[in-house]
């Protein structure tokens, strides 16, 4: 466990900045690579009889063709740039301020705390383009049911639509809901991210990158049980642009499509969230180790 903080939380010899940078660097390049299960998600959401996965892939290929698979990407790069970057900033802003302060790494509860701290920022900093991504995500001609339609041209067209006819504070549409989400999220992943860990390395179930991915998939099944709900009523809410409310939508959600119906979209929500989690912190390191032999090899030469 040491041994793994130190490679993802510690480097504190890497400037706040670099860490930042190659953190979203990181995550972008996981949203790209994801970015077709999260438009599958929010379309079976959205949609009354989506069917599975697989099923509304197929149909967004086939008549929409498969470019549009990657609809609102760049809304979803610029949440990676506007939320991931403000939460690793403060995160690790507060880390080495710890550091500092007791000369010892904060022990997992001061992880979690720090890291809800910087969850709540990234969120509040984030949902404008959460707003924009849902909206674009949710608009495919198939798709485009009744108050969800909306001929949005991109990221900035959206955010000014959204500006210009539901004011500036429409950007920040279900921003309780994102900053929950974020909460919970961070808590019940980082939690049992290193409660999982600890336990298959005392078991020797597995070491390395194959110890990283048994964490990640078991972790952000925990984390996608517990938030989904929240982001299935957040998604439902974001997407719209009338007056409803969240207790509306949660009534309806339970009316229309049963209790269970909060979990609608489960299997893309959990699959983005593990292969993100394992592909952002696996290139988290990669980059720090490049850096680290890069600065070396400048130290060398001077």
């Amino acid at each position: 466990m040491e041994k793994h903080d130190k490679k993802i939380h510690g480097f504190e010899d890497i400037p706040l900045s670099t860490r930042v940078a190659l953190g979203t660097v990181a995550g972008m390049t996981a949203t790209t690579i994801l970015h077709p299960l999260d438009l599958a998600k929010v379309r079976m959401q959205v949609c009354d009889h989506p069917g599975s996965t697989l099923n509304v892939i197929r149909h967004v290929g086939r008549c929409e063709g498969y470019g549009s698979l990657y609809t609102g990407l760049s809304a979803a790069l610029l949440r990676q740039a506007t939320y991931t970057s403000t939460r690793l900033a403060v995160f690790y802003f507060l880390y080495d301020e710890y550091r500092r302060k007791y000369c010892k790494a904060p022990c997992l509860n001061e992880k979690i705390i720090m890291g809800m701290y910087a969850g709540l920022a990234g969120a509040f900093i984030g949902n404008p383009s959460e707003v924009a991504l849902v909206r674009l995500m949710a608009d495919g001609p198939r798709y485009c049911c009744y108050y969800y339609c909306r001929p949005y041209t991109g990221t900035f067209d959206a955010i000014c639509k959204i500006i210009r006819y539901e004011s500036i504070s429409g950007l920040w549409r279900g921003g309780v809901l994102t900053s929950g989400r974020s909460l919970i999220v961070t808590a019940a992943q980082i939690g049992s991210y290193a409660k999982t860990r600890r336990a298959l390395q005392e078991n020797k179930v597995a070491k390395g990158l194959e110890l990283h991915f048994y964490t990640s998939m078991i972790s952000s099944f925990i984390a996608a049980v517990i938030s989904l709900p929240i982001d299935h009523i957040k998604t439902r809410y974001q997407v719209r642009s009338d007056c409803v409310t969240q207790k509306e939508i949660l009534a309806d959600t339970r009316r229309n499509r049963g209790i269970f119906g909060l979990w609608r979209g489960f299997t893309p929500y959990y699959l983005r969230m593990a292969f993100h989690t394992f592909i952002t912190f696996y290139l988290l390191e990669q980059f720090f180790e490049m850096y680290q032999k890069w600065e070396e090899h400048e130290r060398k030469l001077r």
